[in-house]
C-alpha cells in the first residue's frame, strides 16, 4: 500500500515535471523562431560588407602588385600593402562573423 502511494505520487510528480518542460520548450522554440530573422536581418546587412572589403582588399593588392620594385619599397608602396594587408584582415574577421551567424541559424533552424 504504501508502495503504491509512493509510485502514484512520483508518477504525478513526473508528469508534472514533464509538462513544464514541454512548457519551457514550447517557449523556447517561440523564441527561437523569433530569432531567426533577426539574425537573418543581421546577414542581409554584413554579406554586403564582407564583399565589398574583399574587393577593396583586391584593389589595393593589385595597386601594390602593379608597382615597380622601386615603388614598392617606397613609403607610399608600403602604406599600400599595409592597406590591403588590413583590409584583408577586415574582410576575414567580417566573414567569420557570417559564416559564425549562418551556423547559428541552421542550428537554431534544426531546433525549431
Amino acid at each position: 500500500m504504501l508502495g503504491d502511494l509512493i509510485e502514484r505520487r512520483a508518477e504525478r510528480y513526473i508528469l508534472k515535471h514533464i509538462r513544464e518542460i514541454q512548457e519551457m520548450n514550447a517557449t523556447q522554440r517561440k523564441l527561437i523562431a523569433r530569432l531567426i530573422p533577426s539574425i537573418e536581418q543581421a546577414l542581409a546587412l554584413i554579406e554586403p560588407m564582407a564583399e565589398e572589403l574583399s574587393t577593396m582588399q583586391q584593389e589595393e593588392q593589385e595597386k601594390f602588385d602593379n608597382l615597380s620594385d622601386g615603388l614598392r619599397q617606397s613609403e607610399r608602396g608600403q602604406k599600400i600593402e599595409e592597406g590591403a594587408n588590413q583590409l584583408q584582415e577586415c574582410a576575414d574577421k567580417v566573414q567569420e562573423a557570417v559564416d559564425g551567424l549562418n551556423e547559428v541559424a541552421s542550428i537554431l533552424g534544426s531546433i525549431e
